[in-house]
């Protein structure tokens, strides 16, 4: 288990008297406790379930959340480690919470008994590599239920995390301070542009990656798996003064649990020698059966030791 919530809520706790002013210190306060009544979710190395790097596509869907308020905890380990990449914040936290905004108020609201949700908040925490502290980041986004992924051309920059969406299909997001002291500070000392391009950069990869978890969460063959915290644990920590570990959920696709270590796709061999089509991978997908279902297909080896030989072709996986 990756227990990022009890990491990053007792290092971002650190960092509450470096805050400037009540409104960022209630701003990290809300995000705290979210994450402490959020439900958990566990994801495989940069959030990969479906999709690699730059091939998001279009046509995803910001559905309603499986809880009102839930956390991604996500690894992020270099591609291309014999290049020497460079990932500087290694762990990431994302809370993602419903909430109901309208255009003539400044910040989103809880949604109240009854009341349908209007948009998805998500803000993100983040260790960096170098100082292996935890930091909120100052600006989240506000996604619109039920709103659609469309292709966006490459951005400029080098963020890694933009990278996911390099080529790929992104949401059409609003800016929505988490730190309001902190946001306007950036947005009066690096302009508007600047502004856009940080939220977009640091928050828009996450919010693919939440679209696409709730996509797999809606498939037929698609279930979770609770893996509780340690009681004895949990209880020597409270006894302590400290933060203590929080329950996991983890995807189980067709059977096999994905966790962030092993991701847990399996590989299937199909067929015998002499296929006219060469040996590939297809990556795991979403199927829409005929009855409307949607299920999930793991990835599979084709064509096993086919004399066609071998294919590297990435495929694109559509809906």
């Amino acid at each position: 288990m990756l227990n990022y919530s009890t990491h990053a809520i007792e290092g971002l706790l650190e960092m509450r008297p470096l805050l400037r002013g009540a409104e960022d210190k209630a701003g990290l306060d809300s995000f705290i406790n979210g994450v402490r009544d959020a439900a958990k979710f566990e994801l495989p190395d940069r959030g990969r379930i479906i999709y690699g790097l730059g091939d998001m596509p279009e046509g995803l869907t910001m559905t309603r959340l499986p809880f009102p308020e839930i956390v991604l905890e996500i690894p992020y380990t270099p591609v291309n480690s014999h290049k020497g990449e460079m990932i500087d914040a290694p762990r990431r936290l994302v809370l993602a919470r419903e909430v109901v905004w309208e255009e003539r108020t400044d910040y989103p609201r809880p949604v109240e008994y009854g009341e349908a949700p209007t948009h998805v908040r998500v803000d993100v925490a983040y260790q960096n590599e170098r100082d292996r502290k935890w930091y909120l980041q100052p600006v989240g986004a506000l996604v619109e239920s039920g709103a659609a992924s469309g292709l966006f051309p490459k951005n400029p920059g080098s963020d890694p995390f933009a990278d996911q969406r390099y080529g790929g299909a992104a949401f059409p997001l609003t800016s929505c301070p988490t730190l309001p002291i902190a946001s306007s500070i950036v947005l009066h000392d690096n302009g508007p542009e600047w502004y856009s391009h940080m939220v977009s950069n640091d928050v828009g990869a996450e919010v693919c990656i939440l679209a696409e978890l709730l996509a797999v969460l809606g498939c037929a063959n698609v279930t979770t798996e609770t893996r509780p915290a340690p009681e004895k644990l949990v209880r020597h920590l409270l006894r302590n003064g400290r933060e203590p570990f929080y329950d996991i959920h983890l995807l189980v696709l067709a059977g096999r649990v994905v966790t962030a270590e092993g991701g847990g796709m399996s590989m299937s061999i199909s067929g015998e020698d002499g296929f006219k089509v060469r040996e590939h991978v297809r990556r795991g997908h979403i199927r829409r059966l005929s009855d409307g279902r949607t299920v999930w297909v793991n990835h599979t080896l084709v064509a096993a030791g086919s004399k066609s030989g071998r294919s590297d072709k990435t495929y694109s996986v559509k809906r």
